[in-house]
């Protein structure tokens, strides 16, 4: 345990990769930018919204808008999004007869997982050797009911490895039974049949190349 964790009572820590820290002091109208002091834990950190590498223990000032949210995403870490709302909102409010609630509630047609690479990592992309790796695991239910409980979900992990100059990213196949933001029952494949995959890199100079193997 580190003792100045305790005096930044401010952020708090989602799952074990991401870190927020919302504005919680106030500001005058001659100073539109309110101050955050932001602690890093140990390890390898990234700003969310810069991608600028932070090394901690440390502490950082920074100055944000009262609609930001300083984030931190440990390096190594998968995040999983959907794409903007614009895009997606239509597909979502035509399902099943209108009663979608929300984005929640269906599949995403295009599931985007962000990789952060250590900072590390990103200086031995050159090929000066070494190895890094690192997982996450995307998880499904239908969005509304309460058969999660039973177990009515699917989960999916992505794997990487860097090594040399060379970035292999894995995707298991579906596991479990029914979920993914469709009808209660669905099976795992039909809940992952038909969907596009984008895949953002965070800490990597753009490839040079791209080669994809296997299927679905």
């Amino acid at each position: 345990a580190h003792d100045d964790a305790y005096t930044h009572p401010g952020e708090y820590l989602l799952g074990d990769g991401v870190i927020a820290a919302p504005v919680t002091a106030p500001f005058s109208a001659d100073a539109p930018l309110a101050p955050v002091k932001l602690w890093v834990p140990p390890g390898e950190w990234a700003l969310h919204a810069t991608g600028a590498a932070i090394d901690g223990p440390t502490s950082v000032d920074l100055r944000v808008a009262l609609d930001e949210i300083p984030i931190l995403v440990r390096a190594g870490s998968v995040l999983w999004a959907q794409p903007p709302p614009h895009r997606e909102w239509p597909h979502c409010a035509a399902g099943a007869g209108g009663r979608w609630l929300g984005r929640a509630q269906r599949r995403p047609r295009c599931v985007q997982a962000s990789v952060w690479m250590p900072g590390s990592a990103a200086r031995a992309a050159d090929g000066s050797g070494g190895e890094w790796s690192g997982s996450g695991e995307l998880y499904e239910d239908d969005g509304w009911s309460e058969d999660y409980q039973r177990g009515v979900s699917t989960r999916r992990a992505l794997r990487w490895r860097l090594t040399a100059a060379t970035l292999t990213v894995e995707v298991d196949a579906a596991t479990g039974c029914g979920g993914g933001g469709g009808e209660p029952g669905q099976p795992p494949e039909e809940a992952s049949a038909s969907r596009a995959w984008r895949l953002k890199l965070y800490g990597l100079p753009p490839p040079t190349a791209v080669a994809r193997s296997g299927g679905g």
